[in-house]
């Protein structure tokens, strides 16, 4: 189940912002944090998410477990760059919010995916290239990854399999 952040409960707002704030998180998300170690700021930035059109941030949840987050911002017509990071208290979650970022994506009608992620993010790195996302190039220490999601209305098996 995903959870738009705007509508988040403080119990589910500090559970993100504790998952974000691990340093097993915290240390890839880089330029993308702010400060995070701020739990007003947090909040502030939630509240910030309610007037904005392009950006859109969901926690998922399976089974009342709060596994991740799963994000899209610069979003345009057809395309968004993404972002995810797991509850640090899961291990091998990456597949569960794979699955769902694309089929939010399918849902708000992208087409094309970017993602920004650090060169020593091997995980990420690694599930984001299992799920068919292509190494364009690399920007200072992150390496930019893109997937074109086109055929995915000709191919909806290809979301129960990503």
């Amino acid at each position: 189940m995903l959870k738009n952040f705007c509508f988040l409960n403080n119990d589910e707002i500090l559970a993100v912002f504790h998952a974000r704030s691990h340093p097993e998180i915290y240390s890839f998300l880089g330029d993308f944090s702010g400060r995070k170690n701020e739990l007003k700021a947090f909040k502030n930035f939630i509240n910030y998410l309610k007037t904005q059109n392009n950006k859109k941030y969901y926690a998922i949840y399976e089974n009342g477990s709060f596994l991740g987050v799963i994000c899209f911002f610069n979003i345009t017509k057809t395309a968004a760059q993404i972002g995810f990071y797991k509850n640090p208290d899961f291990k091998k979650v990456g597949d569960i919010l794979i699955k769902n970022l694309l089929n939010k994506a399918y849902e708000l009608g992208l087409k094309e995916l970017f993602a920004r992620v650090k060169k020593d993010n091997e995980k990420s790195l690694n599930l984001l290239k299992n799920s068919h996302f292509l190494e364009l190039g690399i920007l200072d220490d992150q390496i930019i990854l893109f997937k074109n999601l086109f055929y995915l209305k000709t191919c909806k098996n290809f979301l129960k399999n990503p």
